[in-house]
């Protein structure tokens, strides 16, 4: 009976433990947010505010809204998910507002009840302006897309000290349709030493809200900075040049435009933030005579292959330094060899690692060290210092004394011959008095009998004009052929496609995803401006898919290619969820396929 009541009470208390794990982790999983489609809109201007609810909910209180006009909500919406047989719920509620006057207004907090907790939103700012438009529920300036694409410059540090660490991070955030990024300046970093880091197409997205709007965010560049000198200096600006997608209300009418829309492609110039850094120098008291410059944390090792050896016999002494810092800019430590010893200059191997925490790695130093003569030798202790920016203060190691016997050697005294070119003798041929008697038959031909004249002489001559004129004719031929340049790339247009499309495969088999969308989408539009002849500068979507259907060429073919275009050149920047990538490359190659077909 007291085994049956002690097994009851331990089934009762894992059921217990078990429901309060299952409550933990169901308020571990609740989350409350808020998001504005923008934060700077117009007098008159519509925006929207959405509220998500991640997790079950009891009761939503809405925030205060006194500023701005209603136009709907609260609008809500609901929906259930299950991943990796875990269930997911999410609520959301969404308003329409808008501001009949300009300033700067808040929209207050919002309140969620869930069991006992109460979670709270953040305030979010929005700034009303004038009007520009006459249409005030228009969208804004077709040319200015600030509040839409944008890039920040972030940097881990403001203040530091010369040869301190530094990584300067440049993001873009965007809300809208881009393509073609170009890089046009990169920041010139200008008093620091700087390294790129490699950035991992596929780990560098991921989506922020920034002032209460949600932006999809791709990391452009990254670099270590180190400082070479005090004062003010800067990180400086990043410029891009992209195409924004904007949707084209001005032109319409076919059945693509009711369905697809139509869209123009607008460049855009963008230039990033700064961030002022300010360097102050390293501090002069307490630092050693032998300070090289090292800025940051490091190991240090000393390490001699052998200690007892014949004069003329090589040693091989190997400094490692191994951490996190300027170990680019570190130079060998001084070292007091003995007279007696021939030291070459050592052998620098650098094996650091440039990641988006820094730098870090080993830097060795080799020398190769010759005794000459017998005798006990001592080398002294090796220090290598450098400045721990955590602890503030110089840290110096010391390696041990190398004590090395050396042997007399066996050819110790003797004269070391060296090789000189002087040395070498020189054979000059004067001449030859005495020549051999030819021993060979001779030919003897008959007086008269030349090769001039001859009817070989004249086939001869008749050649190479027979063969100019032959070359000239097949030249104007050819002439007349490349002259056609519509028909040349027209023919050339699917073996090009072909060869665009067999390395995008292997992008696709290797997971290089970035270098795979962007051959597909050169594939394409290759293929496409050379086939219907097409100049690169007015090559757009549009203008292929006008003169694909003055070519007659069917509907679906066409709405399969401005859709595969789409896919590509949305995920340069985002990923596509859509569609997989293999469903893109097979759409890309039968595409290119029905309309060969159908223009033969």
């Amino acid at each position: 009976m007291h085994k049956n009541n002690y097994i009851s009470y331990v089934k009762t208390l894992g059921l217990f433990v078990a429901f309060i794990m299952l409550c933990g982790i169901a308020f571990s999983q609740q989350k409350f947010s808020v998001t504005v489609n923008k934060n700077t809109v117009q007098v008159g201007e519509r925006f929207q505010v959405t509220f998500k609810i991640i997790g079950d909910a009891d009761s939503f209180e809405q925030p205060v809204m006194n500023h701005f006009n209603k136009h709907s909500g609260p609008n809500k919406s609901s929906s259930r998910s299950w991943v990796n047989g875990r269930s997911s719920s999410s609520i959301t509620y969404t308003y329409l507002l808008s501001a009949s006057k300009e300033g700067k207004f808040t929209i207050g907090e919002a309140k969620l009840k869930a069991g006992k907790q109460v979670y709270k939103t953040k305030p979010i700012e929005i700034t009303v302006v004038k009007t520009v438009n006459k249409n005030v529920n228009a969208n804004q300036n077709p040319t200015d897309f600030s509040h839409n694409v944008f890039l920040k410059c972030y940097t881990t540090k403001n203040k530091a000290v010369v040869g301190e660490q530094i990584i300067a991070t440049y993001k873009l955030y965007y809300n809208i349709n881009l393509s073609n990024l170009n890089i046009k300046a990169v920041p010139a970093f200008t008093g620091f030493w700087s390294e790129l880091v490699d950035l991992d197409p596929n780990k560098n997205r991921s989506t922020e809200v920034l002032n209460g709007v949600n932006y999809n965010v791709v990391i452009i560049h990254k670099s270590v900075l180190f400082p070479q000198r005090s004062g003010d200096l800067e990180a400086d600006e990043l410029v891009i040049d992209l195409m924004v997608q904007v949707k084209d209300n001005n032109r319409g009418g076919s059945i693509f435009d009711r369905i697809m829309g139509r869209y123009k492609n607008i460049e855009y110039q963008i230039e990033s933030t700064t961030r002022k850094i300010t360097v102050a120098p390293l501090p002069s008291s307490g630092k050693p005579t032998g300070f090289s410059g090292a800025v940051g944390k490091f190991s240090y090792s000393v390490k001699l292959d052998r200690n007892q050896v014949k004069a003329n016999e090589a040693i091989n002494l190997k400094i490692s330094i191994n951490g996190t810092g300027n170990l680019q800019l570190i130079g060998a430590p001084l070292i007091n060899f003995p007279a007696d010893f021939e030291v070459y200059d050592p052998k620098v191997n650098n094996r650091t690692a440039v990641t988006s925490s820094g730098v870090s790695g080993k830097k060795e130093f080799e020398y190769l060290i010759i005794p000459r003569h017998g005798g006990d030798f001592e080398i002294p202790a090796i220090e290598f210092t450098y400045y721990d920016v955590n602890k503030k203060k110089y840290i110096t190691k010391k390696s041990e004394i190398f004590k090395i016997h050396v042997e007399k050697g066996d050819d110790e005294d003797a004269s070391v011959s060296r090789f000189s070119g002087s040395n070498q003798s020189e054979i000059n041929v004067i001449g030859n008095d005495i020549r051999y008697i030819n021993t060979s038959d001779i030919e003897v031909r008959e007086k008269g009998n030349f090769f001039f004249g001859s009817g070989l002489f004249y086939a001869l001559i008749l050649f190479p004009i027979l063969l100019l004129v032959g070359f000239l004719a097949t030249q104007s031929k050819l002439a007349a052929y490349n002259s056609n340049t519509a028909l040349v790339k027209g023919k050339k247009a699917n073996k090009i496609a072909t060869k665009r499309l067999s390395v995008a495969q292997k992008h696709l088999q290797d997971g290089d995803n970035s270098n795979f969308y962007e051959e597909i989408f050169k594939a394409i539009y290759g293929y496409l401006g050379d086939k219907l002849n097409i100049d690169v500068a007015q090559l757009s979507k549009e203008n292929i898919e006008q003169s694909l259907l003055e070519k007659q060429v069917d509907l679906s073919t066409i709405g399969t290619l401005l859709s595969t275009l789409n896919n590509c050149e949305m995920a340069r920047f985002a990923p596509v969820t859509n569609i997989s990538k293999e469903d893109i490359y097979k759409n890309a190659v039968d595409v290119i396929s029905k309309i060969e077909e159908q223009l033969k």
